[in-house]
């Protein structure tokens, strides 16, 4: 078995069993993870159709990208605190 194909798979399950994607998700493993680590609900940023999956309802655009701005000036924080601290 191709190793990558079997590490999506894996991803995938995992979010599933965790309950953040309904087990009849459309995305491979990766995808789901790379949405969650953006904005915490990988169905908000999803443009799939809905009558497939049945999954959340996406968010708007906007609202998406406003809450994975938010996670990513939180990371940078964390990671990187002399560049994108609180200045004093």
């Amino acid at each position: 078995m191709n190793e990558k194909i079997f590490t999506e798979e894996i991803v995938k399950e995992t979010m599933i069993h965790q309950g953040y994607v309904s087990e009849t998700c459309t995305k491979n493993g990766n995808v789901i993870r790379v949405l969650m680590d953006m904005s915490e609900d990988p169905c908000g940023g999803c443009n799939e159709s809905r009558d497939v999956c049945s999954g959340r309802a996406a968010v708007s655009v906007d609202e998406w990208e406003a809450t994975a701005r938010i996670h990513i000036d939180v990371e940078n924080k964390v990671l990187f605190p002399k560049l994108f601290g609180d200045r004093k």
